[in-house]
């Protein structure tokens, strides 16, 4: 059998969670996180391809994540040093 019981703390720290959330700050807040969030696995999904996991298991899949954040990150750190280097001048890089 079950028991169901109430959380009253958890409760309390949902209702301010929610309470400064629902600020204009807040709402700021929520929207550049969607954005930056769906920006980062669109490109996961459509410039590397990623559209499921081939392995089974928490922990395998958990894993299979991390290497694709971790190409995902590779990837943005490769492409801005690649500008950083075109923007200085040869002469001043040795």
């Amino acid at each position: 059998y079950k028991e169901v019981g109430l959380n009253v703390v958890g409760e309390e720290l949902k209702a301010e969670a929610r309470k400064q959330l629902d600020t204009e700050h807040g709402i700021k807040l929520k929207v550049m996180r969607s954005e930056q969030a769906e920006g980062a696995f669109a490109a996961i999904k459509e410039d590397m391809g990623f559209d499921r996991f081939h392995r089974r298991g928490l922990k395998t899949v958990k894993m299979e994540f991390l290497m694709v954040c971790l190409g995902y990150n590779l990837r943005k750190y490769h492409s801005w040093r690649l500008r950083r280097m075109a923007a200085v001048p040869h002469n001043m890089m040795s």
